[in-house]
């Protein structure tokens, strides 16, 4: 398949477009305030700003559900054979063109796609136009590589219910009519939410208060040059010129827009030293940290505390370390430090009033960390061998956390357990051997990990029971994908530029 054709739009006045991109955001606001947390947007590079991979609830998607036929691909699209970063997802969105599901990927070709993930079809791209190189050095920029953002939380995604999910589309329509002279019962309740935010002050562990002014709904792009572009969601028109954050060559990785600022991790690679990099998008002001002679891993970024505190994993040598950093001048607030050993991933979560930092090292072992008091002993660290790759956290109503982690051989799940008022992870169950090939991910109690050989898996996350699998749906490498989901659907990208789509047939 060619690469898909800008989708043409009817010619808007920007102000209309501008009021209609605030009511759609006033409209997602007004939902959140209604139905919480757990819409099945995927915002950032591991779902959210914890890296948890972890969507708490789904429409369609359940462990009830998915033990019954129905669920399988619904569309493909392929873009050339360019590697695509990982979807981007707007469930439920209002615009001026009406209700939209929107999936949002970037191609190395410095162009951005938004998708109807509905019906399959271009909504509308938008290509950059990158400078030509003005030095030989700048030549070496690999295309665009950080994933396309949304604006993320820091407040940690809560459990739904159980029985919550695998009903339908959408939730119920309501009505919220209120009492005579009193306005709107949505309004009143979005105002006694913002109240109770306001006068809650955000600490390490707690949700930090929602933002003070509304901003249109955008869509966040950082193109090979080092500019970072903001798009409208609807039609992907750029309301400000693009900003210079990082340099022409950087090979950045997990684009994460946290409030007013804009966060990204760069590789070593042509010269550029690794590091996180900030900016501050009113002011313009570019921060930048990089460890004492090491590397910052740069593969899912730093996962964030419910502060906004930034918990890096770096490697110098052979000494490991997960530095604590501050959201704002990323100076260095505490660190875990080990001799000997090297991490590779991390995750935050909530357990109760504290909040947990998971990290995985060379040799297997998963040390699990308090983030307010990092250079403090461990709160407990495994045996080996327990997990080596990507992380991925979840909870279930019961107030049940788990740790899913990923080996050569499979996808192990740990429970977070606790006796005597200490905590440890126990062994919970191991999935068949599959040669995990992406980070596993978690949609309303059901995990979803694609294996080496082309297959995706779908697993009981209490029991780690199969409840579905792809069989030969899958015909591209997928060993450089991606997995994202929410909104009764999984997304899959593949190595040759095929976005894969799987979920339960609805109608249109």
């Amino acid at each position: 398949m060619t690469e898909p054709k800008t989708v043409s739009t009817k010619t808007v006045s920007s102000r209309v477009i501008i009021f209609f991109e605030v009511c759609a955001f006033l409209t997602i606001g007004m939902a959140h305030a209604q139905f919480g947390r757990g819409n099945g947007d995927w915002s950032t590079a591991g779902g959210d700003a914890h890296r948890s991979s972890w969507v708490p609830s789904d429409p369609k998607i359940s462990r009830a559900s998915m033990s019954k036929p129905g669920f399988a691909i619904v569309w493909k699209m392929k873009w050339g054979q360019q590697p695509l970063t990982t979807p981007v997802l707007l469930n439920g969105y209002i615009g001026y063109r009406g209700f939209r599901s929107l999936a949002f990927v970037g191609g190395r070709s410095d162009t951005v796609y938004a998708m109807d993930t509905d019906l399959g079809r271009m909504e509308w791209q938008k290509h950059f136009a990158v400078a030509a190189p003005q030095a030989p050095s700048d030549a070496c920029t690999g295309g665009m590589t950080a994933n396309v953002a949304r604006a993320a939380t820091t407040a940690f995604p809560v459990a739904p219910p159980e029985s919550a999910g695998g009903g339908g589309r959408s939730r119920a329509a309501r009505s919220d009519v209120g009492q005579p002279d009193q306005g709107a019962a949505i309004l009143a309740a979005m105002e006694e939410q913002a109240r109770r935010a306001a006068a809650t002050p955000p600490g390490r562990g707690g949700q930090s208060a929602p933002p003070t002014r509304r901003l249109p709904n955008v869509v966040y792009a950082l193109a090979s040059d080092g500019m970072l572009h903001a798009m409208y969601v609807s039609n992907g028109e750029e309301p400000e010129l693009p900003v210079q954050f990082l340099p022409r060559s950087g090979d950045a990785v997990a684009l994460t827009v946290i409030g007013e600022t804009v966060y990204a991790v760069v590789a070593p690679h042509c010269g550029i030293e690794s590091g996180v990099w900030a900016l501050d998008l009113p002011t313009k002001h570019v921060t930048h940290w990089a460890p004492d002679g090491g590397v910052v891993n740069y593969w899912f970024g730093p996962a964030f505390g419910g502060d906004g505190d930034l918990f890096v994993v770096s490697t110098a040598g052979t000494t490991g370390m997960i530095a604590a950093l501050d959201s704002k001048t990323l100076a260095p607030k505490d660190a875990y430090v080990v001799k000997g050993q090297s991490f590779t991933y991390d995750v935050s979560l909530q357990y109760k009033e504290k909040t947990l930092i998971a990290a995985t090292s060379n040799d297997g072992r998963i040390h699990l960390l308090d983030a307010g008091n990092l250079s403090g002993p461990p709160i407990f660290v495994s045996n080996p061998d327990m997990g080596f790759g990507a992380l991925a956290a979840w909870a279930q109503s019961d107030g049940t956390h788990w740790l899913l982690s990923t080996s050569a051989r499979g996808v192990r799940a740990m429970k977070i357990v606790e006796k005597d008022s200490a905590l440890s992870l126990e062994s919970a169950w191991v999935s068949r051997e599959m040669s995990p090939a992406l980070r596993p991910i978690v949609i309303n109690g059901v995990v979803f990990a694609a294996s080496e050989s082309l297959v995706l898996y779908s697993l009981d996350g209490v029991s780690g029971k199969e409840l579905w699998n792809s069989g030969k749906t899958i015909e591209s490498p997928i060993h450089n994908g991606t997995l994202s989901g929410g909104g009764g659907q999984l997304y899959l990208t593949a190595q040759d530029g095929t976005l894969y789509v799987f979920g339960f047939p609805i109608e249109h």
